[in-house]
């Protein structure tokens, strides 16, 4: 019999985070009980506590390999429910402002085969899938309109909550999967610890998107289209997209910066969506009949609390998912390196599990996992956002080599084979960032060996 770090776990938050947090969890507790302020809907539907979910979702190639691996049979089952496959570097048309493309960071006129799939549906419908999946393991409760007030602190550690009803749960280990706010943190002051350190990038970005149902589905190509923006025109942060979802429909949206932000009136929404640098959004859009929305969505800032820099933490508390970092939705990160998180806490516990079970100071062994696992998506977002005028914050200073090497990297794919595959693999979180700090990609990336040079 596999050896148990502990009886009971609690989740704070049904997001993906919480959930595949409780999908890793029950392999190690007798009990999972994840705990969320939301009515958790049977069907697939927007929830209040996830305010992006009228937005699109990407759930990256690297972070839908571990889900599945976790949830065998899930992309098979979200596809049964309707999710679409996708071809990365093929079945998507990039409008950049160099031309048309099938990759985002570099421009790629032509379709590049990389064998590497994804899925392409509305949030609402993976969470609910994923999230029945989590309720039929044996052990794990999933409780919806059951918010956390508080902890139930015991000799300095969390033993607990409290819920908003007066309601005690006791428990080993609190997971803290709640979102961007990490509402943990503010119980550290009462637990005798200091708040952790925050790197913080203030992109303010915002995005208004709406569910579409075409006159003709075939008008869409491929899988959708991307339009990022163009620096040179007069409206130079405004970007657009259209992709297909499940059940023949199709969302788009727009999105802008600092404080250029896409209106939600449907007639002000298209007149926004005209100033983008091709006419291929405005063209779908007006050809097809609006269903939902528009809805909007501000994303103010990225922050990335350093938590793996703490001398002290509290004994049964973890936060995980955007309670350590959380980058700019634009960039499709979220959900994997949440997934990511989930497998390093899978590793953390298997080996407390080898050395005894005994959870104490566990938190600081995630907490250098999890940094390592959120490195790209950090670097990548603060990276790019800091590349765009009227965005300022804490530069990746630690991972300027890194985004070099990345530079470098994009100039070989059309020559080089194994240099596309792991262009394509550490954008898509297949591989870890730390991949181009290893042989041979270290030495075939540096300076001296590839004649480039920072832009």
């Amino acid at each position: 019999m596999t050896a148990r770090n502990g009886r009971h776990a609690v989740v704070m938050g049904a997001g993906m985070a919480g959930l595949l947090a409780a999908r890793v969890l029950s392999g190690h507790f007798d009990r999972v009980t994840v705990l969320d302020w939301d009515l958790l809907p049977d069907a697939p539907a927007t929830r209040r506590g996830a305010p992006q979910g009228h937005q699109l979702h990407t759930f990256l190639p690297g972070g839908l390999e571990i889900a599945g691996a976790y949830l065998p049979g899930l992309v098979d089952e979200l596809v049964a429910a309707g999710a679409l496959p996708m071809r990365f570097g093929q079945d998507l048309v990039i409008h950049r402002p160099e031309g048309r493309s099938y990759l985002a960071a570099v421009q790629r006129p032509e379709p590049l085969v990389t064998g590497v799939g994804y899925l392409s549906m509305s949030r609402a419908l993976l969470e609910r899938v994923v999230r029945g999946r989590v309720c039929a393991l044996p052990g794990v409760e999933v409780r919806g309109r059951a918010g956390v007030r508080a902890p139930v602190v015991q000799d300095g550690s969390v033993r607990g909550v409290v819920l908003a009803g007066g309601e005690q749960v006791t428990a080993d280990l609190v997971v803290d999967a709640s979102g961007s706010a990490g509402r943990s943190f503010s119980w550290l002051a009462g637990l005798g610890c200091p708040r952790p350190a925050e790197s913080v990038v203030r992109c303010d970005f915002a995005y208004s998107s709406a569910v579409l149902r075409p006159a003709d589905p075939a008008a869409l190509p491929g899988g959708g289209i991307l339009v990022l923006p163009d620096p040179t025109s007069d409206t130079p942060t405004r970007a657009g997209y259209v992709t297909r979802l499940e059940g023949g429909l199709w969302m788009a949206g727009l999105g802008g910066r600092n404080g250029d932000h896409p209106p939600t009136g449907l007639d002000a929404w298209r007149e926004f969506g005209r100033t983008l640098p091709t006419s291929d959004w405005d063209e779908l859009v007006g050809a097809a009949t609006l269903v939902d929305g528009p809805v909007s969505y501000r994303f103010p800032r990225s922050v990335r609390r350093h938590v793996e820099r703490l001398d002290r933490f509290p004994d049964g508390l973890l936060p995980l998912g955007d309670a350590i970092c959380h980058v700019n939705p634009l960039y499709g990160h979220g959900m994997s390196a949440a997934a990511g998180q989930a497998k390093v806490l899978d590793q953390v516990l298997a080996d407390r599990t080898r050395r005894g079970g005994d959870l104490t100071g566990m938190a600081h062994e995630f907490f250098v996992g999890a940094h390592e696992t959120t490195r790209a998506p950090w670097a990548l977002a603060a990276g790019s956002d800091l590349l765009t005028a009227g965005t300022i914050g804490d530069f990746p200073d630690e991972e300027f080599e890194n985004l070099m090497r990345l530079v470098r990297l994009g100039t070989l794919i059309d020559e080089d084979a194994e240099a596309a595959s792991l262009f394509v693999d550490v954008f898509t979180l297949r591989r870890p960032w730390s991949t181009l700090e290893e042989s041979p990609w270290r030495e075939r990336l540096s300076p001296a060996t590839s004649g480039a040079v920072a832009p």
